[in-house]
């Protein structure tokens, strides 16, 4: 009885040693299971890269509920992590990585490299001769503005005055297309005006004068707003335009206005529910044009102008280009100029050309590279190389191809990117089975490397804006905050592994190729645009083959060379080493001859037959 007693008396002082055991002395650090990396060989590849293991597609009200649920105590200590290890975000935690990290993937070169005057550069060598009208649709390009204008058919002002009408037009539709968050008539129109006066007097100040172009929302233009897709940022209007909106403003193209683009870049689809709405692809309206720079592919795609601007962190200009049938390229790390855009994940993202064929991509590549003092990831690059793009033989080129990792997509996709693949085959190139290593733990430092660099500039708006937010927005933004210095150090080294392998797979291959998307243009389904959309298995399908060029620095072009049951287009994409984007260009060239009919969008503005026809 005397032992019953003591009983309370003993579970309490077991009690409180296990407390202070548990408090004080036992280890709350103590790591998992530690993974050596070992050195890349050829040997040690094996293709990786999963679907998502998150099934959950939510929107709407559901959507709501998860990023409120995410940010409880709840959702911090349970949930997050186990979305975490579900989604592969904390792969790289308990890996021992001997190779340094690399903060920034800029391979300096060994040529001088000095700033460029864009005017002085004479371009007139990519201008095709001009073309009789067909019955077969084509996009209009660079070349047609060129020849319009300076056989006085038509006027820079007359255009302006189409693409304005046609783009209100746009704004009539049900849906509405929503492909501009800002443009002021006046302000294109006083361009135009400038523009017709100098071209008939025969002083025009470049290839690009009159020529339309959008410029995506995370560039400095006068006098927009610089917002990058939310309603929070940007406040107020800029002074001073980014170094791209300089050179393009500098040589008398006509600014039609910013591109819509997917809120704050952090999405591949182009949602946004700010006033600027989502962006819809012009193929098919009640499909996603692709992200983040939506607006920019949805332009050129309509016929609205044949040049735009994009910014590629993790496909954002590839991705577009690809679902909405255009020319795409996302440059060498440090080719084009990062001063006066927004600095949402700046080690891994870059601004590129959107337009409606190779030669168009290559003028504009051109004309916008080069040494920028404001800039010094610019100052190692050496001179742009751009062969004739309208040789048919790619005789002597060898092409890598990671079959596995080439299959990985939708079944439409593979069956046509493999007929360009044959294509490229028979105009002379070599096909050489390749390996790419490590794709999963790549893909991963990618992400963890996008969403923690966001996070970082947007740690007030997190804070302060945090509902304003889209809820996929936030919901990534939620998880890169649980990211801790181990991941994030980890991530840069296995850029390094990354990069070291390219620089060996390069001496054996001259380009790779693989799809552009792995999947085609996902459909807009009901819910999404009231609160966004949470679809991490969409997200990675759509952006499966891109993230490779953006964390290692290296240039990738997308090119349309097929379409789906459903008339989406599919495009293959190619990647080469840094500062060879005159080569991706050679092979471009070549692959988008293989497409001899292109389809016409459901939304399309022939602008310059409306123009040289109206009164």
């Amino acid at each position: 009885m005397k032992i019953m007693g003591y009983l309370p008396s003993l579970c309490g002082i077991f009690s409180g040693a296990f407390v202070i055991w548990l408090l004080f002395i036992k280890r709350a650090t103590k790591p998992g299971k530690l993974i050596k990396r070992r050195r890349l060989t050829p040997e040690s590849y094996d293709y990786n890269m999963v679907r998502a293991n998150i099934p959950l597609r939510a929107s709407g009200n559901l959507l709501r509920f998860v990023l409120h649920l995410s940010n409880t105590w709840i959702g911090r200590l349970i949930l997050n992590p186990k979305t975490k290890r579900k989604s592969h975000f904390n792969l790289l935690h308990n890996f021992v990585i001997e190779d340094p990290p690399t903060y920034e993937p800029v391979v300096p070169t060994t040529e001088p490299s000095e700033a460029s005057d864009p005017l002085k550069i004479d371009l007139d060598y990519l201008i095709q001769p001009e073309r009789k009208e067909s019955k077969d649709f084509r996009f209009k390009t660079v070349s047609d503005y060129y020849h319009a204008y300076r056989s006085g058919k038509v006027t820079p002002e007359d255009v302006a005055e189409c693409v304005m009408e046609d783009l209100e037009k746009t704004e009539q539709m049900k849906p509405r297309m929503r492909m501009l968050a800002e443009y002021d008539v006046e302000e294109v129109y006083k361009m135009a005006k400038e523009s017709t006066i100098r071209i008939n007097n025969k002083k025009p100040l470049s290839i690009f004068d009159g020529v339309p172009v959008v410029i995506k929302e995370e560039l400095a233009v006068k006098p927009y707003h610089l917002r990058s897709g939310t309603t929070f940022l940007g406040r107020d209007p800029v002074k001073e335009d980014s170094t791209i909106a300089a050179k393009l403003r500098a040589g008398g193209a006509v600014i039609i206005g910013i591109s819509n683009m997917h809120e704050v870049g952090l999405g591949v689809i182009g949602m946004n529910i700010s006033a600027s709405g989502t962006a819809r692809n012009p193929y098919n309206p009640n499909h996603y044009p692709g992200g983040s720079s939506s607006g920019s592919g949805a332009c050129v795609a309509s016929g609205l102008c044949p040049l735009a601007i994009g910014t590629d962190g993790g496909g954002s200009v590839r991705i577009p280009s690809a679902l909405c049938g255009i020319v795409g390229l996302k440059p060498t790390y440090g080719r084009w100029s990062r001063h006066g855009s927004m600095p949402l994940c700046r080690t891994v993202s870059v601004a590129g050309p959107m337009t409606t064929c190779v030669q168009d991509t290559a003028m504009l590549l051109e004309y916008l590279a080069g040494e920028d003092p404001e800039d010094s990831a610019t100052w190692h690059q050496p001179t742009l190389k751009i062969n004739d793009l309208q040789t048919k033989s790619l005789s002597g080129l060898k092409i890598g191809i990671d079959w596995k990792h080439f299959r990985d997509a939708n079944a439409e996709i593979v069956a046509e990117c493999e007929k360009a693949v044959i294509y490229l085959e028979k105009q002379g190139a070599e096909l050489v089975a390749i390996n790419i290593p490590e794709c999963e733990e790549m893909r991963m430092a990618h992400a963890l490397l996008i969403s923690t660099e966001m996070y970082s500039f947007l740690q007030e708006a997190y804070r302060d804006n945090f509902h304003d937010f889209v809820g996929d927005t936030a919901l990534v933004l939620t998880m890169a905050s649980s990211a801790n210095a181990v991941e994030y150090i980890n991530a840069n080294k296995q850029r390094t592994r990354t990069m070291h392998y390219l620089k060996q797979l390069f001496k054996q291959v001259d380009v790779i190729v693989c799809p552009g998307c792995g999947v085609t243009a996902p459909r807009i389904q009901p819910g999404d645009l009231e609160y966004g959309v949470n679809d991490t298995a969409m997200t990675i399908d759509v952006m499966r083959f891109s993230p490779l060029a953006n964390i290692s620095g290296i240039p990738g072009l997308v090119v349309p060379v097929g379409y789906d049951a459903k008339n989406l287009p599919i495009s293959l994409q190619i990647m080469g080493p840094w500062w060879e984007e005159g080569r991706l260009l050679r092979v471009g060239a070549v692959a988008e001859r293989m497409l001899a009919r292109k389809h016409q969008p459901q939304v399309y503005f022939d602008v310059l037959k409306e123009a040289m026809s109206s009164p």
